[in-house]
């Protein structure tokens, strides 16, 4: 729980992070501004009169990019005339566009950049913090046994090819306040359940002021795996030299990897 509020912890500094760089940016895209006008070529100027009160409209045409566009005006001065340049649509704009001036490409870098960097930094201090706790759990830590409830197996969705990770799950009382705890052992490649068939406890190292601070050992167990590792490369090599007959190569193996499928 405490490594889950940790993780939580460092996720949320790098969205905060995050959120920050991208307002600062996308602010002063927003306030750095400036006047952006419409140059256009007065074509043809005509006055009409309505109720004994002249007007007049203003005929201009104007390059865009999607070519030449004409258009009508009333806006008339009396020092207008036909072909001179005038400016029109005088607006504010925003002087950054966010895909022509990168900003865009910025942002998502910002973006992703962080991200990653939080999370993969993150997940060093984890890790190392973890190495550091369980050398100090192995060497200062109090041994206890607990009592092994199940084992899970999470089996990774999108790569079939990744191995399946194993977790052993134990419980323990502490017989000083009758006070119950959880363990739940680092992963393993290779399913427990072959090993623990006689056994239905573990030895664990815990802080002895506080038991959430605890390393399941599961020392013994990845020495029995490498021990029928070794034989299985033994049997492999006779299989190859045709030592032995498909049948018991056969079985061995399923003796040995069935449990991980």
């Amino acid at each position: 729980m405490k490594n889950d509020i940790n993780n939580n912890m460092i996720k949320s500094i790098g969205l905060i992070i995050t959120a920050i760089v991208l307002l600062v940016i996308i602010q002063r895209a927003i306030t750095e501004k400036q006047e952006v006008c419409i140059d256009a070529r007065i074509t043809d100027i005509i006055e009409t009169t309505e109720q004994g009160k002249k007007t007049y409209k203003v005929y201009i045409e104007y390059e865009t990019e999607e070519g030449i566009q004409e258009d009508m005006i009333e806006e008339y001065t009396p020092d207008m005339k036909e072909n001179d340049i005038i400016s029109i649509d005088c607006k504010m704009e925003n002087k950054y566009d966010l895909i022509e001036d990168g900003l865009l490409g910025t942002i998502l870098f910002m973006i992703l950049f962080w991200t990653l960097g939080i999370a993969g930094f993150g997940k060093v201090i984890y890790v190392i913090r973890k190495q550091k706790q369980e050398e100090y759990l192995k060497r200062e830590g109090d041994t206890i046994l607990a009592i092994i409830t199940h084992i899970d197996c999470k089996n990774p969705k999108f790569i079939k090819k990744n191995p399946k990770k194993y977790f052993i799950h134990c419980h323990w009382i502490d017989p000083s306040n009758n006070q119950e705890y959880t363990f739940k052992s680092k992963e393993l490649l290779f399913n427990p359940a072959r090993y623990l068939q006689n056994a239905n406890a573990l030895s664990v190292k815990i802080k002895k002021e506080n038991p959430k601070q605890y390393f399941v050992d599961t020392q013994v167990l990845e020495q029995l795996r490498k021990k029928d590792l070794e034989e299985w490369d033994i049997i492999f090599r006779k299989f190859e030299r045709k030592e032995i007959s498909l049948e018991e190569y056969t079985k061995k193996r399923k003796e040995i990897f069935s449990e991980d499928f």
